[in-house]
């Protein structure tokens, strides 16, 4: 995958595609994410956030939301704490805004990991219980 998706970027580089530029890092930094390196899908998705065009539709902020937890989750796996929460409030914050209440099940767990990391073992518990609430409601 790697191979497909390096030859994307460099295809859309060469014609100065942005949306095919941003797609290119999106994909790499959540593959990297996948196999384990965080450092390289922090550089992709930090990258890929460049070619963001900041337009009010739900296609758009939920790939800028998957970059969030991308970087919110690569930071938290290197114990980047502070970045980790950052990038987790904006992701959060743009899935309120877009998609409503349901990414909270989605996003609890990201913050629960984090506050947990943190020592903050209240919060994280609570965070968890929430999320397990909200499961138990859905169809």
């Amino acid at each position: 995958m790697l191979k497909i998706f390096l030859k994307q970027l460099k295809q859309s580089e060469s014609i100065k595609d942005t949306f095919g530029i941003f797609q290119a890092y999106r994909c790499l930094g959540e593959l990297n994410l996948r196999e384990g390196n965080y450092r390289d899908a922090i550089k992709y998705s930090k990258i890929g956030l460049k070619y963001f065009q900041n337009k009010k539709d739900s296609w758009w902020q939920g790939n800028y939301s998957n970059m969030a937890s991308c970087l919110a989750k690569s930071y938290e796996e290197l114990n980047i704490l502070d970045s980790a929460l950052y990038y987790a409030q904006i992701g959060r914050q743009v899935d309120l805004t877009y998609f409503g209440r349901n990414s909270n099940i989605f996003w609890g767990n990201i913050f629960g990991a984090i506050y947990s990391k943190l020592g903050a073992t209240g919060t994280s518990s609570r965070i968890f219980q929430t999320i397990l609430q909200l499961y138990k409601k859905l169809p």
